[in-house]
């Protein structure tokens, strides 16, 4: 039976959402596939997300980025962490080689952990990297200048030119310093909406406009006491930041899975980042977003936005404030743009079933 092992950088909910898409797609043209997960995400998480039985091995693939928060990265901490576990990389390598060869894959799919793509490398197992960014790049933006960072960059750099390919979904970062790669579409769940479903269940009026606050998997504080009321409006976010409030409701309380309930609402209000912007964009929802001015992705991202749904970014200020009631309205006002199709899981499918073809 073909056999995936799939090692997936949790750094927020991001990686994982990408390689679920990819992986629905393709258990959905390979008979009897067997998937092994190495990734420190809860092992809930991942089973809400992939939809696939799987075994899980709950190991950080990769140290990603420490955070303060949502939007700022600890970059003493990172450094710090990045020289502990390179100053150890033999180790890591041996680690990594051990859990490729008890599970003996036909391929590794590595998003983005380029610890697994050197022991796949070593073991001469055919191994895929897949996503919109590169921890190599990002490390340099951050964390460059180290006394190690050097030897850092180098191995890092030569784990993912070691990828018999690189597949980056779009919308990516440029990676020109390597020569593996390969573009396909975005990877996005689509929804079903279900607006008057939604309406009913929270005793909504028809003309009361619903927002979704979605931050991803690393929390950001906000008092939304302190944002001023909405008129018209109904919040839904995750049930720490409800307080109480009458217009802000437990998005739980819709009843509906989140890929509909995005379908479903007028807005989104959501940080820089990958899955809710595939997500937003490819189910036609308009978003208000935080910028992350120093993230290296950032600038990739928001550019493909803007061209694909109506959108428009505020400073974490004004967020904290809740002082955007302005923007919000002129987004919600913005006339609707074509939607982009959400092509990439079966392209990425297609880009991996050679690898499988004699399993």
């Amino acid at each position: 039976m073909p056999r995936v092992l799939v090692a997936i950088s949790f750094h927020g909910y991001g990686h994982v959402a990408q390689t679920a898409e990819v992986l629905r797609h393709l258990a959905s043209q390979v008979t009897d596939l067997q998937l092994c997960v190495v990734c420190a995400a809860p092992l809930e998480v991942l089973q809400r997300r992939i939809g696939l039985e799987f075994t899980h091995v709950p190991l950080a693939a990769d140290i990603g980025m420490l955070m303060q928060d949502a939007l700022r990265v600890d970059v003493a901490a990172s450094t710090a962490a990045y020289e502990a576990y390179h100053g150890q990389w033999p180790a890591q390598l041996t680690a990594a080689e051990k859990i490729i060869a008890e599970f003996q894959p036909q391929l590794l799919l590595s998003n983005i952990s380029y610890t697994f793509l050197a022991a796949a490398a070593a073991l001469g197992v055919p191994a895929v990297a897949l996503c919109s960014l590169n921890w190599r790049d990002i490390y340099a933006r951050y964390c460059g200048r180290g006394d190690t960072a050097g030897i850092i960059l180098r191995q890092m750099a030569e784990a993912y030119v070691s990828a018999r390919l690189f597949i980056q979904p779009e919308p990516a970062m440029p990676m020109a310093w390597l020569e593996n790669t390969r573009t396909i579409g975005p990877l996005a769940r689509l929804g079903k909406a279900q607006r008057e479903t939604l309406r009913q269940r929270l005793q909504l009026a028809p003309e009361e406009k619903i927002l979704l606050l979605a931050m991803g998997g690393v929390p950001l504080p906000l008092d939304l006491a302190a944002w001023p009321r909405l008129p018209g409006t109904t919040l839904l976010t995750e049930a720490a930041l409800a307080g109480g409030l009458s217009h802000v409701r437990r998005w739980q309380d819709s009843g509906l899975d989140f890929p509909d309930l995005l379908a479903s609402v007028d807005l989104v209000i959501t940080k820089s980042g990958y899955g809710t912007f595939t997500e937003a964009a490819c189910n036609g929802i308009p978003v208000l977003h935080v910028t992350r001015p120093d993230w290296p992705e950032e600038a990739y991202l928001v550019s493909w936005l803007h061209q694909h749904v109506a959108s428009a970014s505020i400073t974490a200020r004004k967020l904290v404030k809740g002082d955007f009631v302005d923007v919000l309205q002129k987004v919600l006002q913005t006339a609707p743009r074509p939607v982009p199709a959400a092509s990439g899981g079966t392209e990425a499918a297609q880009l991996l079933l050679p690898y499988l073809s004699d399993g």
